[in-house]
């Protein structure tokens, strides 16, 4: 029996970029980092093609969404699955409590070597429909960081394609991508949410020319995000893709027209303007029925301006 250890989005990279050098620890990553608390400027990013993102599990224990909006997040991929048999405890709750709050929402799942890509792909679908009862806004996310083959990666990307109709995202790093074995060139159909941590310019695995989310830390500080945990992984989306995701805005408010009947005693005046010093350009009879088309304050127009006072609402 295998017993999988649950593991966040990222475990496996702090081997790559955030520990001593060892196997998986490229030069060409190591020699770009910058000091762990480097904190990237919105200009050197570009304020307006990139927006700011979290990725969250468990681990980060109670998220406050609110802060994490108020911080400037406009997007967040939660932790749902692991291979067949780990929910994340907190998914639920992740993406029940963020939703109205967070613009963008996508559930990730945890790539396992010891069983199937469809059968993965499945679970995690399976929980998101069934359980969750939340698909999010984003394309689901596979997080790619084991010594895998890439007929499992694939079975799991075709068997989303499959019930989605979508490409998943893929999150990966270029150590993490080598360990990927065999042929990976149907990769680039899917967008790439690339780690490469506390630089402005990720370096890109091959296939992909480009990203479409970078996670340039894992060491936000978790208050200031919302989160209860110390650290918190910080990403950047650019904007062009985002906006394909971004629900339409709301359609203006419909002015309808009301029937309104006149109320007072006495003949109305009708001014050109919501102002009792206008012009009266004439009155409005008792029980006179007229459509409202503009109110102004405690004014409302009919042919012309009139007191609201003196008119009552009929169905």
């Amino acid at each position: 029996m295998i017993i999988e250890r649950e593991l966040y989005m990222g475990a496996n990279i702090a081997h790559e970029q955030g520990a001593p050098p060892g196997k998986y620890s490229p030069g060409v990553i190591r020699s770009l980092q910058l000091n762990p608390h480097f904190k990237p400027l919105l200009a050197a990013l570009g304020a307006t093609t990139l927006s700011d993102g979290v990725d969250v599990s468990k681990w980060q224990d109670y998220m406050y969404w609110p802060t994490t909006k108020a911080r400037g997040a406009r997007f967040a991929l939660i932790k749902m699955t692991q291979a067949t048999s780990i929910k994340d405890v907190d998914a639920i709750e992740n993406m029940r409590n963020s939703k109205g709050i967070i613009q963008l929402r996508g559930g990730y799942h945890f790539l396992s070597s010891s069983v199937g890509g469809e059968a993965q792909a499945d679970y995690m679908l399976d929980f998101m429909e069934n359980e969750v009862g939340d698909s999010g806004e984003l394309p689901e996310c596979l997080d790619v960081e084991i010594d895998v083959s890439a007929t499992v990666v694939k079975d799991f990307v075709y068997r989303v394609l499959e019930r989605k109709g979508h490409f998943p995202l893929i999150y990966t790093s270029v150590g993490m991508w080598e360990r990927v074995i065999g042929d990976k060139s149907w990769a680039v159909n899917c967008p790439l949410f690339v780690a490469h941590w506390y630089v402005v310019n990720p370096v890109i695995p091959a296939p992909w020319v480009d990203y479409v989310v970078h996670q340039y830390s894992s060491q936000g500080i978790g208050k200031e995000w919302g989160a209860a945990s110390n650290y918190i992984d910080l990403d950047r989306g650019k904007d062009a893709w985002l906006e394909l995701y971004a629900p339409p805005p709301p359609p203006p408010d419909e002015i309808v027209p009301i029937k309104t009947v006149v109320v007072s005693s006495w003949l109305a005046p009708m001014r050109s303007k919501p102002d009792n010093t206008a012009p009266e350009i004439g009155k409005l009879t008792r029980a006179q029925r007229l459509p409202v088309t503009e109110v102004n304050g405690d004014w409302a127009k009919v042919e012309a301006w009139i007191p609201s006072k003196n008119l009552k609402d009929v169905a």
